[in-house]
């Protein structure tokens, strides 16, 4: 019946190594099916009267011969494994036993049990036996039944009888039909198992199709997103964390461009299998989107999110990515964002969110790099202070609008807001100082809400009149900003913050200790920072060629005086980039 498989299917006996499971499964309840079958028989068709003479004694025999069906089935459970073909001829041979008992004590030629015979014979033509053993239980049949007719006609004049050779003939035919038909009907379920196996194969295929990228055999996006969702919601139920990294090729288009799409497609597949390599068991490895890659890390905190995702940076950045038509060995490096739940967001939408951000961030500031997601404003919002709950939804609100207006000040108020904090506590200003300042730092570019988006976003040079109308913003953000009695505090920064130290600056041209000290600080972070982003126009300073601008510009641009607290905050920030202990932030991939 078909062959064997790992849960211990039934099997034919042709097999060489066939385990007792057809025995247990099919022939031992045949068998217990015939024993009450025959004495229900007997009572059904000789009601009234006893069968032979000596009826009395079926009682004893069928006590026996049950019994002996008890006994065999208890072997067959707990013996374990026998050879299969001892098994299967000895039940053969004790149901054989018993129809010739039953043939004796009901009648001889003129039992009504002989059809108990053909019961037996397909459960035979179903175990699928050798043509060997379909002649052995054959004779094994006719000998059974020849012996029940000897006891029951103390002769063998029953061999001349007609009916006898009729009888046997019938079993015969019957025996060879039983044959032909399950041979039919093995054939058809053999090809039906085929047909079935095939759509099974093709089911699974359909099913990694449409959870997994063709390309890398990653995850999908769609199952990305289920995958996230189901990791929330059990992290949720148990108080875990999970982690998830946003994962860019730098610069790949140039990459396609250069030596194609095919050796791009090759690239990427590799990456792919750089990135499992890199990760655990556990982690969920998606392809995000073209060139970009997510990974779900599962009961992980934000440091160990850092360090895994710095670990795949660098792998990156190190691995010969080898043309073969030139023998060139190019070199691919990646940024990375990392966000964690529960502590950066709650929902999977929102903590997609703080992985792109942090992943933005990482761009702006030269790539190559992981940026684990910071919220300055969460930090604000902790620091002790009540400022009331819709003072932070009118924040909020605000960074939210004008991030959506100007693509590239996306992460760049908050890293602005980030270094004049530091700034401050760096020259001693007070907490409500350092505050007042966090604020503006969010907040300074907030009149570019009032520009045309076209303006905002040319890629290529402004125009006299667009510049005119950029360097606006700074006024039209301290009108927006003035009339909210919680913010006043910011006006003079956000209103002056364009000023420079020699009186060139806009848009009152105010010069030296004239222009506010908060103003003068939010300069200089907003200018490094501005150096340290990729542009259009320009790729991204590095640290020491942003300072080195600084260092340049003191007494014409920046306040002198700041310059060296400024550089020195800086420093100790990349530091902390640089994987310095404590460090949980950023690692930059050398």
């Amino acid at each position: 019946m078909g062959t064997n498989s790992n849960n211990g299917g039934a099997v034919g006996l042709a097999g060489k190594a066939v385990p007792v499971e057809w025995e247990k499964q099919i022939g031992i309840p045949r068998k217990w099916v015939v024993y009450f079958l025959g004495p229900l028989l007997i009572y059904a068709f000789y009601p009234d009267r006893g069968v032979t003479p000596g009826f009395p004694i079926c009682y004893f025999g069928l006590t026996v011969t049950g019994s002996i069906f008890l006994l065999y089935t208890l072997l067959v459970h707990y013996r374990g494994e026998w050879h299969p073909r001892t098994v299967w001829y000895a039940g053969i041979v004790a149901e054989f036993t018993y129809l010739g008992a039953l043939i004796f004590h009901s009648g001889g030629l003129e039992s009504p049990l002989k059809i108990l015979y053909a019961l037996t014979f397909l459960g035979v033509v179903v175990s699928q036996p050798r043509v060997k053993d379909f002649i052995v239980v054959g004779l094994l049949g006719h000998l059974s039944f020849a012996l029940a007719l000897y006891f029951y006609y103390r002769s063998f004049s029953f061999y001349t009888s007609l009916l006898f050779w009729l009888i046997c003939l019938t079993m015969g035919l019957v025996f060879l039909a039983s044959i032909r038909v399950v041979t039919l009907l093995e054939a058809s379920l053999k090809k039906a198992r085929t047909i079935a196996a095939e759509l099974e194969a093709k089911n699974r295929r359909l099913q990694e199709l449409a959870v997994s990228d063709e390309l890398t055999g990653l995850y999908n996006y769609s199952y990305f997103r289920h995958r996230l969702q189901e990791e929330l919601g059990k992290a949720g139920r148990y108080g875990d964390a999970v982690s998830l990294l946003i994962l860019d090729i730098d610069d790949f288009r140039s990459f396609d461009e250069k030596f194609g799409y095919v050796l791009g497609d090759q690239a990427l597949s590799t990456i792919a299998a750089l990135i499992l390599r890199e990760t655990r068991v556990g982690d969920v490895v998606c392809r995000y989107g073209g060139d970009e890659f997510a990974v779900i890390l599962p009961k992980t905190w934000r440091d160990e999110a850092c360090v895994l995702a710095g670990n795949i940076v660098e792998t990156i950045g190190q691995h010969n990515f080898l043309i073969q038509e030139t023998g060139e060995a190019h070199h691919i490096s990646m940024t990375a964002g990392a966000a964690t739940y529960p502590v950066d967001a709650q929902g999977d939408a929102n903590l997609i969110n703080c992985a792109e951000n942090a992943l933005f961030a990482a761009r702006q500031a030269g790539g190559q790099r992981v940026q684990c997601y910071y919220n300055v404003l969460e930090e604000l919002r902790t620091a002790g202070v009540d400022e009331g709950e819709k003072f932070w939804a009118s924040l909020e609100t605000l960074i939210m609008v004008i991030n959506a207006k100007d693509k590239y000040t996306r992460g760049h108020s908050e890293r602005v807001a980030e270094l004049v904090m530091a700034l401050a506590r760096e020259i001693g200003l007070s907490g409500e100082e350092t505050r007042i300042l966090g604020y503006a730092g969010f907040l300074h570019d907030i009149g570019k809400i009032e520009i045309d988006r076209r303006v905002l976003n040319r890629e290529g040079s402004l125009s006299d009149e667009e510049w005119n109308i950029i360097k606006q913003h700074p006024l039209y953000g301290a009108t927006m900003v003035e009339p909210l009695p919680r913010l006043k505090d910011l006006v003079p920064v956000i209103r002056h913050h364009h000023e420079r130290f020699d009186g060139r600056g806009y848009p009152n041209g105010l010069k030296g200790f004239a222009i506010p000290l908060g103003a003068r600080m939010m300069a200089l972070a907003d200018s490094y920072d501005a150096m340290r982003s990729n542009r259009p126009y320009r790729r991204a300073m590095s640290v020491e060629e942003a300072l080195a601008e600084v260092k340049r510009c003191a007494g014409t641009q920046f306040d002198p005086g700041l310059i060296e607290p400024f550089i020195k905050v800086v420093w100790e920030q990349e530091a902390v980039a640089n994987g310095a202990p404590g460090s949980s932030t950023t690692w930059i991939v050398s």
